[in-house]
This record gives C-alpha cells, structure tokens and sequence, in this order.
C-alpha cells in the first residue's frame, strides 16, 4: 500500500493545475491517479510473485546441448514437454520433477535426417539440468538419435540443500 500512496503521489505531482488558482486539479482525477497506482503497483507485484514462483521449489531444466564433431553429435531442439510448446527451443522453463515427454527436434542443413523428431519420456530428478542432443553416425544423415548429459544445478541443490 506504501508503494501506492508515493506511486499516485509523484502521479498527481504531475497533473497540470486547472485555472488560475495554484494547486487546482480537476474534480475527482487525485482519487482516479490513485485508484490507477494501485491497480498498476498490484499487477506489478503479482507478476512478479508468480515469476518468482517457478523457482520457489526443486525444478529441472531441460536444454540444448553444444554440438562436438569429435563426439559426432549436433544441437538439437526441445520443442514441447508434455504437449507444450516451449517458449524458447534452446532452453526450457523451470520443469517440475517426475517424468515427462520431451519432444526433441533436429534438421540440418548438412543433410537431410530423419526422423524428425523424436519423443523421449524422461525421469526428471530435481535440481538437475539435462542437456539433449542429436548423435549421428555420418554428417550427412540420415540417421541420428538424441543423447543425454546430466549435471546438477548448483545454485537450486544449495537453496533447497540438496546433496
């Protein structure tokens, strides 16, 4: 409430006086810029509140790994987990552990692969990062097979204190 009353208040600072008398505001608009403060300052809050929130408790991330010609794998693309699209193919949100469907894509301009995608259902385990990617026999397809790395994520096993 605090950061609405200096919120409407630098707000009302800002309306122009009506006429020709100092510090004259038109009827009603000090309780409108207020009302206006608030209802902005709480979404604010909320939306920060429920970013916070995915990393309130243990997750998994899944992601895309680096490409090594020595080990003769290329970057693959998380495209859906559970049936749902993700918002950036290199990376996903914070996912909740337990098992789940993680779509994989892979395409090259090297040569044509296939298939194109490949659904692995995968045991997440908490404060653990995944990283997938496509290992192939020859450069230039056509057959190629996601593989997994694992590796903890340090910064969510010491806020959780996890081992």
């Amino acid at each position: 409430m605090k950061e609405c009353v200096t919120i409407a208040a630098a707000a009302i600072a800002r309306i122009p006086p009506m006429g020709n008398g100092p510090g004259l505001r038109a009827p009603g608009s000090t309780r409108l810029v207020l009302s206006i403060a608030c209802v902005l300052a709480a979404s604010t809050f909320a939306s920060a509140s429920a970013r916070a929130g995915m990393y309130d408790k243990p997750y998994a991330i899944v992601e895309a790994g680096d490409r090594s010609d020595i080990r003769k794998e290329a970057r693959a693309s998380v495209s859906m987990i559970d049936g749902k699209t993700t918002r950036n193919p290199r990376k996903s949100d914070p996912v909740e552990p337990g098992k789940h469907v993680v779509r994989v894509t892979f395409s090259s301009a090297r040569g044509s692969f296939s298939p194109a995608y490949i659904d692995l259902e995968m045991p997440l385990e908490a404060c653990t990062l995944y990283r997938v990617v496509a290992a192939y026999e020859f450069k230039t397809g056509p057959d190629w097979k996601p593989k997994v790395y694992s590796e903890p994520i340090g910064s969510c096993r010491k806020k959780f204190a996890m081992q």
